[in-house]
């Protein structure tokens, strides 16, 4: 049979890309298995499985690269045998099958379905299965489970079987070249590019660098009661939501908390299927979207929920425009080189339809030990058992099994914030919990010493130096500063203060992002006895204008990047840290000026109040 060759789809060239870095993992396998409750005939199962080979053709579809391009050609189609193993146990089979879906598919011109047949000791039995992402999503697992299930009650109860073929993904192919070619396709890019039109600031979930890309994970299942859950739906009825919009709603403040970013990016992945014939149609169709939602800190929970609803029906209209060729124009336009997020919400509610089997079967799915983002955060709502399973698949290079608890007892406190109080500003909803928030105020903080009151908190700091200088004093991310590398780091920027005519009492900005800088600057600061102004510079201009001014700041320390008109500036990011400076000795009094800060002027100008380094302070610090 001469081969014809196909483009890749969009869907599919994203795998296609991870597959260059990820090609030895099980990174791109979806994978479960099938347990028939009852004495199992294989001869029928075994047929059922190659029936459904042979009428979808995504199963046949074999890749290669032509010209150095990935192309896709369908095989001819050849009866499989299937191989049937005799197992102890159903711990046995989740052995055998958490095995199975580990082992990578090789790519080029090779079959990428594979599947047992297994027999327990009671006669029950069934199969299990893996596809690569390439020919299967999801929903096609949902789509390969129904057919296989009806395929064999048809067999063994001898009747008739439909024995056409399904839609075929290469209609799916063509259709899509037709996509890129229409107005439809300029509407999405245009949809798109107006969310994005200033540059998105990146929402993190895991504080960790992944240098190596190290994609190794682990999942950690929870369960939500059927009390919980079921108020969760009452609510969705009540504001006229989703239970996905719900959750959504609920990450997307948790992540834009823990990163003081008002515009948080959130993945979710998209059916992508439009109409009858793609949702009954077997291949890789899903993509994953960024779901950007902004939001003030004084808007209520309720109308933030109706407001992600809205996007969600947009992003939905345009789910189509393919992911790769939006974070490409977006890192090209804004100099970006890492995703738009690194958390992912899923929520699968299809469930098996079984109307047309009158076999008692369970099917799961397996997770192959990888994970692609950070954190991908499962909802299953799939046999309508009352109860929400969640399931958090994480890199274990960004996470610890403690760390997800922690996470998930957080999401839990604000569901349970909301809940109560759905008119709740955001500003008011808690990134902890109640039990964190007791013990970051009082049990971590609760350090009582006696110590000179004529000594200054510089001179606090150079002893804590001195006692301890190798020792860790600030983690940032990956990186590590000891005592003695901040403190001169702290000294040689002092001393540039001075050479700039700082004196005790100036006021110094310091509008820097979140880095080890921020922390030196501010010790750098204190040590020439003057105060330091802390500035966000997400503020608007004039409003930071207005705190310089105000302050009558002498200096502002920030750096090369960004852009701030400002007479006496020193760029951070020019200083020279690779010399020695001993401790600035100057000698400060408790009634010198320790820091100004301002409101956030949402009601008209910041107010500034300056604080000094008298002890009596010490609880407005």
């Amino acid at each position: 049979m001469e081969k014809l060759f196909y483009d890749l789809t969009s869907s599919q060239n994203s795998i296609w890309l991870t597959e260059e870095f990820m090609s030895k993992t099980s990174m791109n396998i979806i994978g479960g298995y099938f347990l028939v409750d009852d004495v199992v005939n294989f001869d029928a199962l075994n047929k059922a499985l190659n029936l459904y080979r042979k009428n979808n053709d995504a199963i046949q579809l074999r890749f290669c690269t032509v010209n150095g391009i990935p192309k896709q050609y369908l095989a001819e189609y050849v009866i499989k045998h299937i191989p049937i193993i005799e197992l102890n146990s159903k711990e046995e089979l989740e052995k055998s099958i958490n095995n199975f879906v580990k082992i990578p598919f090789t790519l080029i011109d090779t079959e990428l379905f594979d599947c047992v047949l297994f027999k327990l000791p009671n006669g029950h039995g069934g199969f299990y299965a893996k596809f690569h992402h390439l020919i299967s999503d999801a929903w096609t697992m949902g789509l390969f489970i129904s057919e296989v299930a009806n395929y064999y009650s048809d067999i063994i109860n001898k009747r008739d079987i439909n024995y056409a073929s399904n839609p075929s993904y290469i209609d799916y192919i063509k259709s899509e070249k037709d996509y890129i070619a229409s107005n439809r396709f300029a509407k999405d890019k245009d949809f798109w590019e107006n969310m994005f039109d200033v540059e998105p600031v990146i929402s993190h979930i895991s504080n960790k660098s992944n240098v190596n890309l190290n994609t190794e994970g682990k999942r950690m299942p929870f369960t939500l009661n059927s009390e919980l859950y079921n108020a969760i739906i009452e609510f969705c009825k009540k504001y006229n939501c989703s239970i996905y919009t719900f959750f959504m709603a609920i990450y997307s403040i948790y992540i834009a908390k823990i990163n003081n970013n008002r515009s948080p990016i959130v993945g979710t992945p998209v059916l992508n299927r439009n109409g009858f014939k793609e949702k009954h149609t077997a291949g890789m169709f899903i993509s994953t979207v960024p779901f950007k939602s902004d939001f003030s800190p004084n808007e209520h929970f309720c109308d933030y929920l109706n407001k992600i609803s809205l996007t969600q029906l947009s992003i939905f209209r345009h789910q189509k425009y393919p992911y790769d060729v939006l974070l490409k124009s977006i890192k090209e336009k804004y100099n970006l080189n890492e995703n738009l997020y690194d958390l992912v919400l899923s929520y699968q509610n299809a469930r098996d339809d079984k109307k047309d089997s009158d076999i008692d079967y369970v099917s799961t799915w397996e997770f192959t030990g990888h994970v692609s983002n950070a954190l991908e955060v499962h909802f299953y709502d799939m046999d309508n058992t009352g109860i929400l399973k969640i399931y958090y698949d994480y890199q274990i290079s960004q996470f610890t099994e403690d760390e997800i608890s922690a996470l998930h007892a957080r999401i839990l406190e604000i569901i349970d914030t909301v809940l109560k109080n759905p008119s709740i500003e955001i500003k008011d909803i808690s990134a902890i919990t109640k039990a964190e928030q007791k013990y970051f105020l009082n049990d971590f903080n609760y350090t009582p010493f006696k110590y000179d009151e004529k000594t200054s908190i510089t001179e606090l700091f150079e002893k804590q130096v001195s006692e301890h200088s190798s020792d860790t004093a600030i983690i940032f991310e990956d990186k590590k500063l000891t005592y003695n590398e901040l403190n001169n780091r702290a000294n040689i920027l002092a001393k540039e203060l001075l050479n700039q005519g700082i004196k005790k009492n100036d006021v110094v900005g310091i509008m820097l992002n979140r880095s080890f800088d921020t922390i030196s600057s501010i010790w750098g600061v204190l040590k020439t006895g003057a105060a330091y102004l802390l500035i966000d510079s997400s503020l608007p201009q004039d409003r930071i204008q207005y705190m310089l001014s105000n302050a009558k700041s002498n200096l502002l320390i920030t750096s090369s990047n960004m852009d701030i008109d400002f007479d006496n500036k020193l760029l951070i990011d020019k200083i020279n840290y690779d010399v020695t400076e001993k401790n600035i000795c100057i000698n400060v009094d408790n009634d010198s000026l320790f820091c100004v800060i301002y409101t956030s002027g949402s009601t008209g100008l910041p107010k500034g109040v300056a604080l000094k380094r008298s002890r009596s302070y010490k609880y407005g610090i």
